[in-house]
């Protein structure tokens, strides 16, 4: 009888045990059947795996080390131009397509809750882009503070001295948008916007700059022969007019990531930055080497594509693995214009990266300031590597 009775409670402690899990993976189960069959974007070509599950990108993400734009490009050559890379999320392949997709105006584009997930606290989390227009609009609507804006390189302030916070406080904000760790995010989000970023680019430039004594000495001597020999540096414009320096922080940018190159850490041209339209159907109308497609993307659903996978694209830039400023001067040695126009660093649209500015005129800043510092070195190949070290 006491024999009957202790299995009768075992069977009912495994039962309680696997009961909930037993249900679960029907419902994981149930739901990846769903999202392959009758979910919205069902109907887009990319691995089933991808479509059914969030673990594929888990694996290469996590498991094999942030490989994941890697394993895109390969799906993009294997299903076209628009491929489904995970249950919520489309990528596409197709420089006509940038700016449809990540637009500015009237045509509203709102980031996507799931890539929001990890910036809980910053501005930079408002989905919507209404957030953003409501923020411009005031800040027009005051021409005095504008202008002091605009022309606060003229002025000189001391480190206490934080008008934009002071205007934060003093403000008819709700209190919880005015507390100390709202903030604490925001002026990490000033103070930090574009500087991983940008110390890869220079790294990345300076680099090539010693790497590559014929680009190192072409670029000094339009320095010498542009910029005067005082100590002070030019202004941000004249560095802007000089096309070699201009073409050299452009493929700086662009070139980032190197697969030759020890894997960095973080590297910001493989971020997907995805848009989601919530007013209207987003057409699709283009062809590859797998031939023509036509799609209509449902409102609602995140699109987007990677700084690196346009970088890489052989049609775009031409031996994209070298590192060649002068595929962005024209035949008269001057900008290229339409090139840049590909060079998606910076994002595009009105939900662009905003340590743009800084990123930009630091990286023209530091090789002009640097102008005279690599001419006693010369180096032959095999002498120089690139190597990562994370600071602890």
């Amino acid at each position: 009888m006491l024999s009957i009775i202790h299995v009768g409670w075992l069977e009912l402690v495994w039962f309680v045990a696997l009961y909930p899990f037993a249900c679960w993976t029907l419902f994981a189960v149930l739901k990846s059947v769903y999202r392959i069959t009758l979910h919205p974007l069902a109907k887009f070509p990319g691995p089933k795996l991808a479509g059914a599950s969030y673990c594929y990108e888990f694996w290469y993400e996590i498991v094999c080390g942030i490989q994941y734009t890697q394993k895109i490009i390969k799906l993009h050559e294997q299903y076209g131009p628009i491929v489904r890379i995970n249950p919520d999320e489309l990528h596409f392949n197709d420089i006509d397509f940038v700016d449809v997709v990540y637009t500015a105006g009237a045509r509203k584009r709102d980031k996507s809750r799931h890539y929001l997930a990890g910036f809980e606290g910053s501005i930079i989390r408002f989905v919507s882009s209404d957030f953003h227009s409501f923020l411009i609009d005031t800040r027009v609507k005051k021409p005095e503070r504008l202008k002091r804006v605009v022309l606060g390189a003229e002025r000189h302030h001391d480190a206490k001295d934080c008008p934009m916070f002071l205007e934060l406080l003093n403000s008819n904000l709700p209190a919880q948008e005015k507390s100390k760790q709202r903030l604490m995010y925001e002026a990490n989000g000033a103070t930090l916007a574009g500087s991983g970023s940008t110390a890869i680019a220079l790294s990345n430039i300076v680099y090539n700059l010693v790497a590559n004594p014929r680009i190192g000495h072409k670029l000094r001597s339009e320095l010498m022969r542009k910029v005067s020999a005082s100590k002070n540096l030019p202004t941000w414009s004249t560095l802007e007019e000089l096309p070699y320096l201009t073409a050299v922080i452009h493929e700086g940018l662009r070139s980032m990531y190197d697969p030759s190159k020890e894997r960095l850490p973080y590297d910001p041209s493989q971020e997907r930055l995805p848009r989601v339209a919530t007013e209207e159907e987003l057409i699709y109308e283009g062809g590859s080497a797998l031939g023509k497609s036509k799609y209509v993307i449902p409102r609602g659903y995140a699109i987007s594509t990677s700084a690196h996978v346009v970088h890489s694209d052989e049609s775009i830039f031409p031996n994209a693995s070298q590192f060649d400023p002068e595929r962005w001067l024209d035949r008269d040695g001057q900008r290229n214009k339409e090139l840049e126009r590909h060079l998606l660093s910076f994002s595009k649209g009105s939900r662009h990266c905003l340590g743009m500015h800084c990123r930009r005129a630091t990286c023209l800043a530091i090789p002009a300031s640097a102008r005279n510092g690599t001419s006693g070195y010369q180096f032959t190949s095999g002498q120089l590597e690139y190597k990562v070290q994370e600071r602890q």
